[in-house]
């Protein structure tokens, strides 16, 4: 059986390719939260160099216990990556993952929360290597965490939605013309009113807020609707 070589980001470098083994299955429980960052990340590059996206994940891994996983090819692309950010710079420990995961999104990559027990990882994906994303594993989540989702903008999600005054079925279809280029969500019915998302955090958050005021709006139409119908029959009656 192949090893998972976890390391931690300071040794991202040297890490192997992570096999879809059972022992990579076996990653995959128990999954809890994403850890907060215990304190502000600084990084110097000196001058006006620009930090890599390998600088700031080494950042990010050491504030928050976090390990990442990558292959040797993918932690060169993160190393040759930019991150967006000049000189020296600090990021509060409360917007460390946000701010980190936006520039890791911005330049094609995302996040997987691998496991979250007393060992915490996380692997690093490119986008791009869409025929991939049925390997990649997503943290399930509900309507209610839809707040902790937008705090991880380029982790991967599975959210389950109940839209009882929608279609889902058409919802999806107009969803699915509706997305934007290189978007990996995925959209899938089940049933008449219930909705599955599948993507990265920014995209999940987005659309599964949009789809709860538009159900919102359509039940509202429904009430205005039975109100309407039923002055209609009261004042038949009077006459």
């Amino acid at each position: 059986m192949n090893l998972i070589h976890a390391l931690s980001a300071a040794l991202l470098a040297s890490c192997l390719a992570v096999p879809s083994s059972p022992s990579f299955e076996a990653l995959k429980a128990p999954n809890g939260s994403i850890p907060s960052a215990t304190e502000d990340i600084s990084i110097s590059t000196g001058g006006d160099a620009e930090a890599s996206l390998f600088d700031v994940l080494r950042a990010v891994s050491m504030s928050s216990g976090v390990e990442f996983i990558a292959d040797s090819d993918l932690t060169s692309m993160l190393k040759s990556s930019p991150s967006g950010f000049h000189g020296d710079f600090s990021i509060p420990a409360s917007e460390a993952w946000t701010v980190v995961e936006h520039a890791a999104i911005q330049s094609g990559f995302c996040l997987s929360a691998l496991h979250m027990g007393e060992s915490k990882l996380v692997a690093v994906h490119n986008r791009e290597e869409s025929r991939k994303m049925d390997r990649w594993k997503y943290s399930s989540v509900g309507v209610e965490e839809l707040d902790y989702v937008a705090l991880h903008p380029s982790f991967l999600f599975e959210l389950n939605m109940e839209l009882p005054n929608l279609d889902t079925r058409s919802i999806a279809n107009q969803l699915r013309a509706f997305q934007r280029e290189r978007s990996n969500l995925r959209v899938v019915p089940v049933g008449s009113n219930d909705l599955v998302l599948v993507g990265v955090g920014i995209e999940v958050n987005y659309i599964a807020r949009m789809l709860l005021k538009t159900n919102e709006r359509a039940g509202e139409r429904v009430l205005d609707a039975d109100d309407a119908s039923g002055e209609d029959e009261a004042t038949a009656e009077d006459c």
